[in-house]
Parts: structure tokens; C-alpha cells; sequence
């Protein structure tokens, strides 16, 4: 993905976690954040088989770690706004 467009998705991204987007329609729908993160994860878990420099395997390490985490953040977002559905 183009850096550009990667920096476009992450500041919607944020703005809708962080509920100051206005344009809702622009944004993407939590189901979508969540597979566009597993699949950030998992490209940087075939960076990581690809490498070899040392420099290259501390940085696929970091991304991969980094993806990971917002993977599971997105999870456990998506758990707790399924909970809190079902409560109201």
C-alpha cells in the first residue's frame, strides 16, 4: 500500500476510535479495521520469514509486534462494543 494511503486510513482510523470524525460514511466500519489489521499482521509475519540483515529482522520483529497489537486491540474493541450492545 502507498504511504500516503496507508497515513489516510490510520488518521481515519483514528478519528473514528477516538470519536471526533465527523463524515462517518468515510470511515471504515469496525469488521473492516479488524481484517485490514490481520492482514497488516500477517504481511509483516512474511517480512519476517523473508529477512536476514540484522537490521531488517529488528525491524520486522517491531512491525510485527506493533500489527499484533492493534490486531488485538481491534478484538477486544469489538468484544466490548458487542457486551455493551447486549446490555442496552
Amino acid at each position: 500500500m502507498e504511504k500516503n494511503a496507508w497515513h489516510e486510513r490510520l488518521q481515519l482510523l483514528r478519528g473514528w476510535l477516538l470519536g471526533r470524525e465527523k463524515n462517518k460514511s468515510q470511515l471504515p466500519d469496525l469488521a473492516t479495521a479488524i481484517a485490514a489489521a490481520r492482514e497488516e499482521w500477517l504481511t509483516a509475519q512474511r517480512f519476517f520469514e523473508c529477512v536476514s540483515e540484522p537490521d531488517l529482522v529488528d525491524q520486522a520483529i517491531y512491525s510485527i509486534e506493533a500489527a499484533e497489537r492493534k490486531y488485538m486491540y481491534l478484538l477486544r474493541l469489538a468484544k466490548t462494543k458487542e457486551l455493551s450492545s447486549l446490555l442496552q
